[in-house]
Parts: structure tokens; C-alpha cells; sequence
């Protein structure tokens, strides 16, 4: 049992040396879009909160029904083939 956890070590060690350091990704290139639907998206154009966001780079976007599936819409190529690239799609 002894030696099957010094090997268990021996191995994670000589995987851990063998791997490359971790890279942090890069931030979006565009905007992030948070969609608040209906009631709450009031609050988010409030001048304080809308310059808050925009100063981390938040674009808080919906108002009614028709502009959220418009905003979920306009971002379904951008996710499919996000979805894609990851090899996550069904074929």
C-alpha cells in the first residue's frame, strides 16, 4: 500500500513538472452585454449605474420582451460557434 502511494506521488510530481504553466485568457474584445429583462432593466439605465458599468466595460441592454430575444437573437452566431470551436456540438 506504501509503495502505491509513493508512486501515486512520483507520478503526480513528474505530470506536474512535465506541465506548462497555466495562462490566464484575454479579456472579451467587445463589450460584455448584460440583459436584464422586463421590471429590473429600469434600474440599469439610471445615469450613476449606467456610467458605472460602462467604465468596466458592461452594456446593460432590454427593456421589453421583444428586445431580449432581439439581444439572445444577435448573440446565437457568436455562441454556436463558440459551442463549435469547443467541440461541443451535437452531430
Amino acid at each position: 500500500m506504501r509503495r502505491r502511494a509513493i508512486a501515486a506521488l512520483f507520478i503526480f510530481l513528474g505530470a506536474a513538472l512535465v506541465a506548462g504553466p497555466a495562462r490566464a485568457q484575454d479579456w472579451p474584445q467587445r463589450p460584455v452585454k448584460i440583459v436584464v429583462p422586463y421590471g429590473p432593466a429600469a434600474i440599469c439605465r439610471e445615469p450613476e449605474l449606467v456610467k458605472t458599468m460602462a467604465n468596466v466595460g458592461i452594456e446593460a441592454v432590454g427593456n421589453t420582451p421583444e428586445e431580449l430575444a432581439a439581444a439572445i437573437e444577435a448573440d446565437l452566431p457568436v455562441m454556436h460557434s463558440a459551442v463549435e470551436a469547443a467541440g461541443l456540438l451535437r452531430k
